[in-house]
This record gives structure tokens, C-alpha cells and sequence, in this order.
């Protein structure tokens, strides 16, 4: 398996200073944006990341996390910030969803960061370090369906949770009921 530097195959851009901004706090990208992203990924083939004046079909980088996402179309013309950085992928030569999958879950990927923020003071990686780290590729149909298994498994997680969440609900709506008709008799 060949292994390439992260800059190599993106194009690599840093958010803006906050201090900088001059938007309405709606049209920065977030961590809930981010999160909502990464749920929704498995809708990537929606989007239109053909668009040069578009973020959607990018993987956004959380500098703080070292988790990623790639933005939907739905966040497309949020702003980032100094939190996170995009990575515009070469289509020719990566996936986005594989990106992502990668740098999320790649035991390789966690030995980069572990080895670059080792020192007598744990730091965080630099951007720098970031652009350096070595990301395995394999031949871009494989890349594709690792990336569709990988966006599919986390939209399968969100459902779990969210059949959960209304499990609860109702017990405790069963469990308040009962107190309720308890207290009658």
C-alpha cells in the first residue's frame, strides 16, 4: 500500500481569525455543523463539490479535535474559522469519505499524532504536522466503497441512537403514566 503526504493530494485551506469575521455567528461553521456533517455523510452523493465557489464535498478539519467531516451542501456557505481547516480532495487521486474515514479511524493516522505531540509538554499539532501526515492509499474504487461502508456504519450509529432516544421516551412516558394513575387510587 502506498503511503502520500496529506498535502500532496489537497489542497489544504486554514479558517479565518474569529477576530476577523465580520458574519453573524449563523454563518460560521461549527462543531454541531460538524457533527450533523459527519452524520449526515452518507448523503455525499448529493452534493454537487464540482463547485468552485462551494465548500460542499469538502472534508473540514477540526484543529482542536483532529476529527473530520465532509461539509454537506446544507453548510456550504458557512465560513470557517481558526478551529478548522478544509482539505478540497483531487477526486483523481482521493475520496473524501476515504478521507475521512482515514483520519477518524486510521490506527496509522493515531500513531502520527501520538508520535508528532510527544515531548516533555503534550502539545497539539501544528498545521504543519497536519500537511506532513502520511495517509494510505489504496486504488480509488476501493477507496470509494471503504468510504461508502464507512458513511453508511456512522448514518446506521445515528439511527441506533435515535431509536434509543424514542425507546426512552416512551418508557419514561409509560413509567410518568403509571405514577399518574397511581396517585388516583
Amino acid at each position: 500500500m502506498k503511503e502520500e503526504k496529506l498535502s500532496n493530494i489537497v489542497n489544504i485551506v486554514l479558517g479565518k481569525n474569529g477576530s476577523r469575521i465580520q458574519q453573524p455567528k449563523s454563518k460560521i461553521y461549527n462543531v454541531e455543523h460538524m457533527t450533523a456533517d459527519l452524520e449526515n455523510l452518507y448523503q455525499l452523493d448529493n452534493n454537487d463539490p464540482s463547485s468552485n465557489d462551494t465548500n460542499a464535498g469538502n472534508v473540514v478539519f477540526n484543529l482542536n479535535t483532529y476529527q473530520t467531516a465532509v461539509i454537506s451542501v446544507a453548510n456550504a456557505d458557512k465560513i470557517l474559522d481558526q478551529n478548522f481547516m478544509s482539505l478540497k480532495c483531487n477526486d483523481k487521486v482521493i475520496d473524501p469519505r476515504y478521507l475521512c474515514f482515514i483520519l477518524n479511524n486510521s490506527n496509522s493516522i493515531k500513531r502520527q499524532e501520538s508520535a508528532m505531540s510527544q515531548g516533555l509538554i503534550v502539545r497539539r499539532l501544528s498545521t504543519n504536522d497536519i500537511k506532513r501526515m502520511q495517509i494510505p492509499l489504496v486504488r480509488l474504487p476501493q477507496q470509494k466503497l471503504i468510504g461508502q461502508i464507512y458513511a453508511m456504519q456512522i448514518h446506521y450509529q445515528w439511527l441506533i441512537e435515535q431509536r434509543m432516544n424514542l425507546v426512552n421516551k416512551s418508557l419514561e412516558q409509560i413509567m410518568k403514566s403509571l405514577i399518574e394513575t397511581r396517585k388516583e387510587l
